[in-house]
């Protein structure tokens, strides 16, 4: 029997056939029928970025034994239509075993990795010898594992592994080219590019606590900490702690090994750190723009409302470019998202 990857296959001009595919298992769950006794079980098949959903009836424990995340599979599956689906339909499966493949070739990773990556080493080089470029840098090796292969969101945008980089690297980029630009028009120091740098590297990094991501099958999902705080609230915790791990804004006496005190700053050197703080933390906390959307103040500066209006624009620029994959030139789509009515048109000069 020949099976073939869900990538390879248009399964929306299957609907009501039997199909032999192949991919990988994400998103598995069981739950019980509606007798409360006889399991079923409910997964994502997986290969890069496409995803369709699949179910299995009556599931037995030698399922339970196949069917988990991060294995590849091979299937026959009857597609159904089913609305409730982001894809419209949903597969059913008969017959399923292990594939004995790498799942490797079937994750889907975010596209420009090596490139964010440049951009992301490039800022650091560029802003760590100020203050935001001591508290960026510092948080940002830290957990670079995890900065650089998260996924960014659950469903929202950049959901790829290593989207939280990409993302980063885009919104990095923007600002930059935007501060430069507001720089020329008005005055050199109109925007502090070094300040709108770190905010924009920082902004997200408190994803990788909001967020439990499973990097052998991409799954996503919010983590108990993301039940009683967010990114955000993470972010400017941590901000503060690592300012005064090293010393930033803050008055210290301390006797070293050789006996001899800590320089004490100046009352006009410690206040301009502690104003240097306050504006990255607010670059953070008012990233989403809104009360409404989570941000605990809104922009009040220049430098934090590029960061806004950056983040949002490389988070709306991903959904057009996902969208368009599976649309064709001259048609349309219509949802719902955040209690709006979001329509997406693709031109057909594309």
């Amino acid at each position: 029997m020949e099976y073939i990857r869900i990538s390879q296959i248009n399964l929306s001009e299957h609907i009501g056939e039997r199909v032999f595919i192949k991919f990988l298992v994400r998103d598995a769950e069981v739950r019980k029928q509606k007798d409360g006794v006889t399991d079923f079980m409910t997964f994502n098949m997986v290969d890069k970025d496409d995803c369709v959903e699949a179910k299995i009836f009556g599931a037995t424990s030698a399922h339970l034994e196949i069917v988990q995340n991060g294995t590849v599979c091979v299937a026959a599956a009857d597609i159904k239509p089913y609305n409730k689906a982001p894809s419209g339909f949903s597969a059913i499966i008969y017959n399923i075993d292990i594939a004995g493949e790498s799942s490797s070739g079937y994750i889907n990773w975010a596209d420009g990795l090596d490139t964010g990556f440049r951009v992301i080493e490039d800022a650091l080089n560029d802003v760590i010898d100020t203050i935001y470029g001591q508290i960026t840098c510092s948080i940002l090796m830290e957990y670079w594992d995890k900065f650089s292969s998260w996924s960014a969101a659950k469903g929202m945008h950049h959901t790829a592994l290593g989207g939280l980089m990409v993302h980063t690297s885009e919104v990095v980029s923007l600002c930059e080219m935007l501060g430069n630009y507001f720089n020329s028009l008005y005055y050199d120091d109109f925007v502090d590019i070094q300040l709108l740098k770190c905010g924009a590297l920082l902004h997200d990094w408190g994803k990788i606590f909001e967020l439990d991501v499973d990097v052998s099958s991409g799954a996503t999902a919010y983590s108990v900490e993301a039940s009683l705080g967010s990114h955000i609230m993470k972010i400017l915790s941590e901000v503060d702690l690592v300012a005064y791990q090293k010393r930033i804004g803050y008055q210290t006496y301390r006797i070293n090994e050789v006996n001899e005190q800590e320089p004490v700053k100046s009352d006009e050197q410690l206040n301009r750190e502690i104003e240097q703080v306050r504006l990255l933390k607010h670059l953070v906390a008012s990233h989403h723009g809104k009360l409404e959307w989570g941000s605990p103040v809104n922009p009040a500066t220049p430098e934090a409302y590029i960061l806004h209006t950056m983040d949002n624009m490389s988070a709306e620029m991903f959904k057009y470019n996902k969208e368009f994959k599976n649309l064709e030139a001259g048609k349309s789509t219509t949802s719902w998202a955040n209690g709006e009515l979001k329509t997406i048109y693709k031109d057909t000069t594309k």
